[in-house]
C-alpha cells in the first residue's frame, strides 16, 4: 500500500518524484526480504493472545520490518527538507516513537517474540544502510547551512 501511494504522490507532483521513487523501493525490497526470510526461517508463532493465529510465519516481524522501512525512509526525506535542525530531530523522534510502538504492540498482542521484532527492526536499518552506503536512492544528506549576507 505504501509502495501505491508513494508512486501516486510522485507521479502527481514532480518535485516529489526522486522521494516517491525511494519509498518504493524501499518498500519493495522490504516485501521481497520479509518474504523471502519468513521463508527461510519459518518459525512458528507464539500462541496469539488475541483472535486466531495468523497462516504465516514469525520471524522476521513484518509489521516492525515495514514499520522500519517506512518511517525510517520517510524521516530520513523529510529531515533532508526540515528547514531547521529542530525541525530535523522532531522528523526523527517521531519516526523513532511510531515504530517502536508498532514492535511493542506486536509482542504485547502475541503475534511475535521479542526476538522476531528486533530482527525486523535490524534488517530494516540494514536495508536501509545498504541502500543510504550505496547512494542509489538514498544518497546521504546534504546540510546546507543558511546564511544571511551582511552588508559592509
Amino acid at each position: 500500500m505504501s509502495v501505491v501511494v508513494g508512486l501516486w504522490i510522485g507521479v502527481g507532483v514532480k518535485r516529489w518524484r526522486r522521494e516517491a521513487y525511494a519509498v518504493g523501493v524501499v518498500m519493495i525490497g522490504e516485501v521481497v526480504l520479509e518474504n523471502g526470510l519468513k521463508l527461510i526461517f519459518a518459525r512458528p508463532r507464539p500462541p496469539a493472545f488475541f483472535g486466531a493465529d495468523p497462516a504465516s510465519f514469525s520471524f522476521p516481524s513484518g509489521h516492525a520490518l515495514a514499520s522500519m522501512c517506512f518511517y525510517g525512509v520517510v524521516a530520513i526525506l523529510a529531515a533532508r527538507h526540515a528547514s531547521t535542525r529542530g525541525r530535523s530531530a522532531a522528523t526523527w523522534m517521531a519516526a523513532g516513537l511510531v515504530i517502536v510502538l508498532v514492535g511493542v504492540s506486536r509482542i504485547y498482542i502475541g503475534m511475535h517474540y521479542p526476538s522476531d521484532v528486533l530482527a525486523g527492526y535490524l534488517i530494516g536499518l540494514a536495508w536501509l544502510g545498504a541502500l543510504r552506503a550505496t547512494g542509489a536512492y538514498l544518497p546521504p544528506m546534504e546540510h546546507s547551512v543558511r546564511t544571511v549576507a551582511v552588508a559592509p
